[in-house]
């Protein structure tokens, strides 16, 4: 990634390219990217960028003459002395590698320019560039309004096909979900029942009402159900995760919302508790970094029960921590990490040597 120039210098690389063009009949293509939906806060710039950048096909890579990121994020990147078909069919290819991996975690649009068939200057670029990112957005507003609309006509046909009534639907649902973790992975099968355990527990001595609790429990059981569409080889490595397999865990919240939960139409209730239980109060959560009070209660309960098991069992690195050094994470990540009132009684909670067995120990 060392073609990356400061955005200040865009205007006079364009232009040197356009006075190479005049004068050797060189031509040139010219890409913009705008991100649309918080893939900042999910991934970092340069991961985001690679896929365009460091996932060139060979025959592309030698073309890449710079790409830069914007004061609003959008990535800009021009390809020299190459053909605008090829150009076009490379974006096709990472288009469709960005909705393999990512689905629809990185939202954005995107405008592909060439010199001189769609603009004569730095600015008559710039300007036509605005012009396609502005079209594109218009119609993904459009889209997602009409998904809304239907998915509120399809649940309500889907409820009567099936002759149940939205709380049997759901039971069933959650435990075909849970029956196909197990298959999948009985380590997550066993972490899901033991934070549900703990989460309804700890969301009951919270003061939650009874129909929060409710929520807590089935998403809590769901919570990891995104490890179903990533591969198992990334949590079979014996050493460290690589940057590419942390770049899928941290998708998996993301994944279990869009891809499997979201769909089946009748989840709407525990979308957000279970996107949000990797976030953390101080913003260094993932996967949009959200602070406070916008993390909701649900969320904040399932992340306490999440990191309790994590550190209560034996690790490839570590042994299982002591019922003193769990105490200590919590107090003095109390405020920081999580809310300090539902930090307070839990480890009042778990203080007591039969709740811990009760949550840990499946039966």
């Amino acid at each position: 990634m060392n073609n990356l120039i400061a955005f200040e210098k865009l205007n006079s690389i364009v232009e040197i390219e356009i006075n190479k063009y005049n004068e050797q009949n060189i031509p040139f293509c010219f890409v913009v990217i705008e991100f649309l939906e918080h893939c900042d806060k999910l991934f970092s710039k340069d991961e985001i960028i690679s896929l365009f950048v460091n996932d060139l096909d060979s025959s592309l890579r030698p073309n890449l003459d710079f790409y830069t990121v914007d004061k609003s994020g959008r990535v800009i990147i021009m390809f020299s002395e190459i053909d605008f078909i090829e150009v076009q069919e490379h974006l096709e290819k990472i288009y469709i590698l960005i909705n393999e991996i990512f689905g629809s975690a990185i939202n954005f649009c995107l405008s592909l320019l060439s010199y001189p068939e769609d603009a004569f200057s730095y600015k008559d670029l710039m300007l036509k560039a605005n012009v396609q990112l502005l079209r594109e957005k218009e119609k993904k507003i459009t889209f997602c309004q009409d998904i809304k609309s239907l998915n509120e006509i399809k649940i309500k046909s889907l409820l009567k096909r099936e002759n149940v009534d939205v709380n049997t639907l759901i039971f069933e649902k959650t435990q075909k979900l849970v029956c196909s973790l197990k298959e999948y992975d009985n380590y997550f099968y066993e972490h899901s029942s033991i934070v549900a355990r703990g989460s309804v527990l700890l969301a009951k001595e919270a003061g939650l009402p009874w129909a929060e609790v409710e929520n807590v429990a089935v998403a809590s059981l769901l919570h990891d159900i995104g490890y179903l569409m990533i591969p198992k080889t990334v949590f079979q490595k014996q050493g460290e995760l690589s940057q590419d397999d942390w770049i899928q865990v941290k998708l998996h919240p993301l994944i279990a919302v869009k891809k499997i939960l979201e769909p089946m139409e009748i989840f709407g209730d525990y979308l957000q508790i279970i996107l949000g239980h990797h976030e953390f109060i101080d913003g260094t959560g993932y996967p949009y970094g959200l602070k406070g009070d916008k993390i909701k209660a649900g969320s904040q309960i399932i992340s306490i029960l999440d990191s309790f098991h994590a550190m209560s069992v034996d690790r490839p690195y570590r042994k299982a921590l002591p019922i003193d050094q769990i105490l200590d994470v919590y107090i003095k990540k109390a405020g920081i990490k999580w809310n300090s009132e539902l930090i307070t009684t839990f480890c009042a909670m778990i203080c007591d040597e039969d709740t811990r067995f009760n949550i840990l120990n499946t039966y």
